[in-house]
């Protein structure tokens, strides 16, 4: 998975048409147990691009995109937010997300 900044996303919302951002952070247990399952979607996934936010190095993005607990998954489809989830959720209820951007 890409680690990108906040200042990145609109270029890579834009660019690509089914996107999904982890935004975590270090420190955060849950968003490491989740991790092997995203890696796993990624990878079953070809068409969907994933990428990664560190929150706190990317405060500001947090801040204007609302992003007040870790985990959050933000899903994009065709350059627009769709969907969003927090906290530890299964790769079952991540892959039923992702069949809407698909």
């Amino acid at each position: 998975m890409v680690e990108i900044s906040g200042k990145e996303v609109d270029e890579v919302v834009k660019k690509d048409s089914a996107v999904v951002i982890d935004c975590w952070a270090p420190w955060c247990p849950t968003c490491r147990m989740m991790m092997p399952n995203i890696e796993k979607l990624e990878e079953d996934n070809s068409n969907i691009k994933f990428y990664k936010i560190n929150m706190d190095e990317n405060q500001d993005f947090a801040k204007s995109h609302d992003v007040f607990s870790l985990p959050t998954l933000l899903f994009y489809k065709d350059g627009g937010e769709l969907e969003r989830t927090t906290g530890f959720k299964q790769k079952v209820q991540i892959n039923a997300i992702l069949d809407k951007i698909r």
